[in-house]
C-alpha cells in the first residue's frame, strides 16, 4: 500500500491509536507483511487474527477485542464521525481523518 507509512506518521503524530485486523492467523499475517520490512515494524504489537481468537470477520468480535486494547481509539473526533467515506489512495487518508 503506497504511503502506509504517511498514514502511520500522521496517526501517531495526532496520537490516534490503530491496529490491523487479520482473517488468517498471525502466521499468515507474518508472511504477508513480512514483504514489507517497515510495515511490519510499525504495526509489531498490533496484530490481532481472526482465526487465532476464533473470531473471524465479518463478525466485529477481533474489531471489539482490538478497540479494548487501544481503549481511547473511541474517543478521537475524526473516528466517530457518522458518515463514511470510500477511497483508493492510502495517501489521503490523513486529510480524510482531519489530521
Amino acid at each position: 500500500m503506497p504511503d502506509i507509512l504517511t498514514v502511520f506518521a500522521a496517526l501517531e503524530t495526532a496520537d490516534i491509536p490503530f491496529a490491523i485486523s487479520f482473517n488468517g492467523t498471525l502466521h499468515e499475517m507474518q508472511v504477508t507483511l513480512g514483504q514489507h520490512p517497515a510495515v511490519m515494524e510499525r504495526l509489531a504489537g498490533r496484530n490481532f487474527s481472526g482465526r487465532d481468537l476464533n473470531m473471524l470477520k465479518p463478525a466485529p468480535d477481533h474489531y471489539l477485542r482490538a478497540r479494548m486494547r487501544y481503549a481511547s481509539l473511541g474517543s478521537s473526533p475524526a473516528l466517530l464521525a457518522e458518515a463514511a467515506e470510500l477511497f483508493s489512495d492510502m495517501a489521503t487518508l490523513p486529510k480524510l481523518l482531519g489530521l
